[in-house]
């Protein structure tokens, strides 16, 4: 018996070794889970940081395009030139005075609205004649160049627009017509100096009465020739002289025109204004 018991007691510590190293085991594993864990989360974490940094590039390049995009939108804004012009006209047939607005496009060409006012010494009211007239104008305006060669430039421009004439002093039933008015232009301009410009060419007006009667109100050619002295920077002097031969509403054999323009328009945008 006692061979037994000490047997027995002498094999009881040969287990306890065996659970603690399987608790060993058991702990590096969950150690091991837990390192593995940490490495999930730390590759996570790296795979937001790099959704969070792509997301700011994407942010940042988005913001980049829009400025540039504003950018280029003030550049086209700094490049639409403006001219605010005040001029005074004379010829045998009457005198007045026209206010005008031109828009200058980076390329050339340009838009503008004119409103004039003036007295008609000789005019025709369906097909009568009457004088000392009132005459008030609204029209619109372009010039667009078609070539360019050193000092020397050449555009094509028109104007289109409506008038009003008012007369006490005419044997019409109406004492007041309308008319629609198209003039066309052939214009060559040449830089003479840095602060003068030269121009001629041809001017086409058309003008067609459509109130109280519809008739031909005038038609004509005149030649035309100007010069635009630069005086300061963004103001400029310019004067002009047209004639040439018209017919008017009545018929008969065709009168002579002859107008000369004088005025000044300033360029708060710009140097000079080459074209006029």
């Amino acid at each position: 018996m006692r061979w037994l018991l000490l047997l027995s007691l002498g094999a009881a510590p040969l287990v306890a070794p065996t659970a603690r190293a399987d608790t060993a085991a058991n702990v590096d594993t969950a150690a091991n889970v837990d390192t593995a864990a940490n490495v999930d989360t730390a590759a996570n974490l790296d795979t937001a940081a790099n959704l969070d940094t792509a997301a700011n590039l994407d942010t940042a390049a988005n913001a980049d395009t829009a400025s540039v995009d504003t950018t280029a939108n003030v550049d086209t804004a700094a490049n639409l030139d403006v001219a605010l012009g005040a001029l005074g006209h004379v010829s045998n047939e009457g005198e007045g005075a026209l206010l005008d607005l031109r828009l200058r496009f980076p390329g050339g060409g340009q838009l503008g609205l004119d409103l004039g006012f003036g007295r008609a010494r000789e005019s025709w009211i369906a097909g009568f004649a009457a004088d000392d007239a009132r005459r008030t104008d609204l029209g619109l305006r372009f010039l667009a160049p078609l070539w360019e060669e050193g000092a020397l430039r050449f555009s094509l421009g028109g104007r289109a627009g409506m008038r009003r004439l008012a007369s006490a002093e005419t044997n019409a039933e109406e004492s007041g017509s309308w008319a629609v008015n198209l003039e066309l232009a052939a214009l060559g301009h040449a830089r003479l100096h840095r602060a003068v410009t030269w121009r001629a060419g041809v001017l086409v007006p058309f003008s067609l009465e459509v109130a109280p009667e519809v008739v031909n109100d005038v038609t004509g050619a005149l030649l035309t020739t100007g010069l635009a002295l630069r005086l300061a920077r963004g103001l400029q002097l310019t004067a002009d002289l047209d004639a040439g031969g018209v017919f008017g509403a009545d018929g008969d054999a065709g009168k002579f025109l002859a107008r000369a323009t004088v005025g000044l328009r300033f360029t708060p945008t710009a140097d000079d204004w080459s074209r006029f």
